[in-house]
């Protein structure tokens, strides 16, 4: 029968999502145009506010972004700002944390030295050892007093997990997003938390990461980089458009079979910059592992994939045989089901598109489970 207070209450429902979609798009714009920042959808969403515009938000964004701890030595009138965690790091503060971690690991330095270090990049200051000898006492003791402070703000960089100290990875923006390599061609990275990648860039890229992790060899490394960076191009416009416009870029889709050249290209740069890059990844694959995304408004925690319920151990029945397809096992069930299509079709989709089907199909599964008595 016709239920119109249902209906009523559907029609809102719907009008809600398509306010909540347009304000979203709408406040992506405005950082981007406005500010330069660029918001992954689902980060964007995060902020939906039906009390204020979303000017007002990006305006609040912005200023936001602006709040780093600020070093003031009124004497000398000196002000530097330093970077309150990870995700305001420069490119070029990332890429040297990435050289010290290499030492680190290698035990060249300690956990202080490489904090002390990073105190000085950011505060834009040489040392020289020769010229710190050469001073008393009194003055060596006080700069040893300044430079231990900061360091103590520096403690963001790393976190204790199973009681080994790890690098910190609670971030979720690509802070080395374009490659330049003498005499070739510039490579644009991906978008913050990988929101622009294919599903097939994400598996081949995982594969290459994880190997690595394994062996540590530099080609499966400067294979990840080749996977998610790649040459791109610029329509014609005109000049201060691409200067002001820097997502105008279009970004040459990926193709496996032409690797090989761009590996031995990215093979040049700097091993810390290739391990920056590392890092970077890493962040985002425990982001994609941990993190919470919004649809339509509504946080999605990305961990009910990876979690065993109690329900699930309880009903678990041993199997004799179990084998781990990986992703390239998700995309032939998902091929097999024609919700995307043929597996080519579901390897174009983008990744954030295949995981919110993985999870809608998670949740269900769970729900089924929760009525089947044991």
């Amino acid at each position: 029968s016709y239920k119109p207070d249902i209906l009523n209450e559907e029609m809102q429902k719907h009008i809600e999502r398509h306010k909540n979609q347009v304000w979203t798009k709408h406040l992506k714009e405005t950082l981007q145009n406005a500010y330069g920042i660029n918001t992954p959808v689902n980060v964007a969403g995060s902020y939906y506010n039906h009390d204020k515009t979303p000017e007002e938000t990006a305006e609040t964004i912005f200023q936001s972004l602006q709040t780093m701890y600020k070093i003031e030595i009124p004497d000398i009138r000196f002000t530097k700002e330093i970077p309150e965690d990870m995700n305001e790091l420069t490119e070029s503060q990332f890429i040297h944390f990435a050289g010290l971690v290499l030492r680190l690991y290698q035990k060249e330095i300690e956990v202080y030295d490489l904090k002390t270090s990073m105190a000085m990049k950011m505060l834009g200051v040489k040392y020289s050892e020769k010229e710190y000898t050469r001073l008393n006492g009194e003055a060596r003791a006080k700069i040893s007093e300044n430079v231990h402070g900061l360091t103590e703000l520096l403690n963001y960089f790393f976190e204790e997990k199973e009681g080994k100290l790890k690098v910190n990875t609670a971030f979720t923006r690509n802070l080395v997003p374009e490659l330049k390599i003498k005499h070739h061609p510039m490579l644009k990275g991906p978008a913050d938390a990988l929101t622009d990648v294919t599903f097939l860039e994400y598996k081949d890229a995982n594969t290459a990461y994880r190997t690595y992790l394994e062996n540590e060899q530099e080609d499966d490394l400067n294979e990840l980089i080749a996977i998610l960076y790649r040459p791109y191009r610029i329509p014609f416009v005109p000049d201060k458009w691409r200067k002001n416009h820097p997502w105008l870029a279009v970004k040459f889709k990926y193709k496996a079979w032409n690797l090989a050249k761009r590996k031995k290209q990215v093979a040049r740069l700097p091993l810390q910059t290739r391990f920056a890059i590392f890092l970077n990844y890493m962040a985002f694959e425990d982001y994609l592992r941990t993190g919470t995304v919004r649809v339509d408004g509504k946080p999605v925690e990305l961990k009910i994939l990876y979690e065993t319920t109690l329900k699930e151990k309880q009903l678990a029945e041993k199997q004799k045989y179990n084998v781990d397809t990986g992703l390239a096992g998700i995309a032939m069930a998902l091929a097999s089901s024609g919700i995307f299509g043929p597996l080519k079709e579901v390897y174009a989709q983008n990744l954030y598109d295949v995981i919110m089907l993985l999870v809608k199909q998670r949740i269900e599964f769970l729900n089924q489970l929760e009525n089947i008595k044991k």
